[in-house]
């Protein structure tokens, strides 16, 4: 990530876990606080992290102790992240008109919560290619500029559920900025799901080495496919004679 990328980030994650002092605040307001930081917390560790999977030295493909550790700690971060991603969004639900965004983004986070579970090795291979691991900064980049805006629009300690410093005006060009951000969000979660789901770890050794993968001709994609359904066929058959 840019230096100065990290730094605006950071500024504004400082301004997420501004809602540290939660005893002031009652009822709803200590949950909205409390998702607030959490979610401060988790993207500031996901960040951290995804920094040192991309500081690793991998040359030789070895791995040490160390390395293993902050590959499994990204893994456990990144999933840390997105369920305290899933928390903010269903807060930011509330606010009228982002909720056809929010709820596709929802299911977008829950897929590519179940594709890591079904892939956790592509997860890793994704974060350590030098191609495609920018996806998980942009991913997390966007929802902490979300969060920033759905505090603006919900700040605590106001019983309307309305800053009442923002003029009506401003208060639709926050919610249309939380909808843009959300629409390009959907967007890289989708490809993201894409890669995670087709990038092996042996694609990016092959990238690592600098000799990409061999393609395979459509010919031969198309007769192991004729392959495939032909065994499947008699498979079938042999149990429908039984």
């Amino acid at each position: 990530m840019g230096m100065v990328n990290k730094f605006f980030y950071m500024i504004v994650l400082a301004g997420l876990m501004s809602f540290l002092p939660l005893k002031i605040y009652a009822g709803e307001d200590v949950v909205r606080a409390g998702l607030f930081l959490d979610y401060a917390k988790k993207a500031k560790r996901a960040l951290k992290s995804q920094d040192e999977v991309m500081s690793l030295n991998l040359t030789g493909h070895k791995y040490v102790s160390e390395q293993t550790k902050k590959l499994t700690n990204f893994q456990r971060e990144f999933d840390n992240y997105l369920s305290s991603f899933g928390d903010m969004l269903t807060l930011a639900a509330s606010i009228y008109g982002i909720y056809y965004q929010v709820d596709q983004t929802l299911k977008n986070l829950k897929e590519l919560k179940s594709v890591g579970v079904s892939c956790p090795a592509n997860v890793l291979a994704v974060a350590l290619s030098q191609k495609k691991n920018n996806i998980y900064e942009d991913v997390i980049n966007d929802g902490i500029q979300i969060a920033a805006d759905v505090k603006l629009i919900l700040p605590l300690g106001s019983s309307k559920g309305k800053n009442p410093k923002l003029t009506e005006y401003q208060r639709i060009q926050v919610i249309a900025n939380i909808n843009n951000t959300l629409v390009k969000l959907n967007f890289k979660l989708r490809r993201m799901n894409r890669l995670i789901r087709y990038t092996s770890l042996l694609d990016s050794w092959y990238e690592l080495r600098g000799t990409p993968r061999g393609t395979r001709s459509m010919k031969a994609i198309v007769a192991d496919c004729k392959r495939g359904w032909i065994n499947k066929a008699r498979t079938a058959n042999k149990m429908n004679t039984k």
